[in-house]
């Protein structure tokens, strides 16, 4: 991509951009619609299943055509896919507190109770219980610790290569179409330096949010859905308390207390922290604004190096 080109997508200009008083009602609107389909849907969370490591590259392949769609690029290469490393430190540190620790205190326990003279069958009767449905949901136990701590998702832009902490495919699939808008950004010559991480991240997350909808879609499943509108909600309302604080305007209180979504804390308690949201908020605001005035359309112009961002 064209160097003078690509240098209106800086973070300055986004910046710039973001902080006109009419995003404040584009923000609002984004907002409001996004409560209300969290809200009518959160009830129809489940946990999911991890796709095995054998599965990435499918699970990549599956999604890449409509991503290069979406982005109106091709001749896109296919990268590496796989699983961060397991920490096992922490992976036997967690076994052992849910599983080993439990199985350890119940044979004292009932010693115990023996040893006080309640007997020893009472005693095992207090016993076998717990140990027995420890031993049954170890199998989710173990699953809970290597979902739990396996490393972040990233795209490493010298090896060409993603990868990604083990999730449900729920979450898995928004996150593997986030991390190859990035090396779609790559192979396009996109500036990955921080001077461009608005548009990097923001890119990304409009990508990440389009394969949601359609999962959700294909499959008449909306905790496709959830794991996108997570990260929505929590950077687009951490972006309106910044706008509308920096432009010394009310907020509505609604929109930054209803629907707290897992995440949502971490994006305003970043915000009061550094005052101003992250790259990926901040990225993300902005091509919602745009999405929402111009459509997703505008993926395929900027891409083509036809978008103008208009002037302020």
């Amino acid at each position: 991509m064209d160097e003078s080109y690509i240098e209106q997508f800086r973070n300055a200009n986004i910046k710039t951009a973001i902080l006109q008083p009419g995003n404040i009602q584009a923000l609002e609107e984004i907002l409001n619609k996004k409560i209300t389909t969290y809200s009518k849907f959160k009830g129809e969370f489940k946990r999911g299943r991890i796709p095995k490591r054998k599965e990435l590259l499918l699970l990549l392949k599956e999604i890449k055509p409509g991503v290069d769609i979406y982005l109106g690029v091709s001749e896109v290469s296919i990268p590496g896919v796989n699983y961060t490393k397991i920490d096992y430190t922490k992976y036997y540190e967690g076994l052992a507190k849910r599983t080993v620790l439990p199985m350890l205190t119940i044979p004292f326990l009932t010693l115990t109770l023996n040893s006080n003279g309640i007997g020893l069958y009472p005693s095992l009767i207090f016993g076998l219980p717990p140990l027995l449905l420890s031993l049954l949901d170890t199998k989710n136990i173990i699953n809970d610790i290597t979902e739990e701590r396996c490393g972040s998702s990233e795209y490493n832009f010298v090896h060409k290569n993603i990868t990604l902490e083990r999730n449900s495919e729920y979450g898995l699939i928004s996150t593997l179409a986030h991390e190859y808008a990035h090396h779609v950004q790559n192979e396009k010559k996109i500036p990955k330096n921080g001077y461009f991480s608005f548009f990097n991240e923001g890119q990304a997350r409009s990508v990440q949010r389009q394969v949601s909808v359609n999962k959700w879609a294909q499959n008449d499943d909306f905790c496709f859905m959830l794991g996108s509108l997570d990260y929505d909600l929590s950077e687009l309302r951490a972006t309106y308390v910044w706008l509308t604080k920096y432009l010394r305007k009310k907020a509505n209180t609604f929109l930054t207390t209803e629907a707290m979504t897992q995440r949502g804390p971490f994006d305003l308690n970043y915000v009061q922290t550094h005052m101003i949201p992250t790259p990926h908020a901040l990225g993300n605001a902005f091509f919602s604004i745009l999405e929402a005035r111009e459509g997703t359309g505008i993926h395929k112009e900027i891409m083509a190096g036809r978008y103008q961002l208009p002037s302020f």
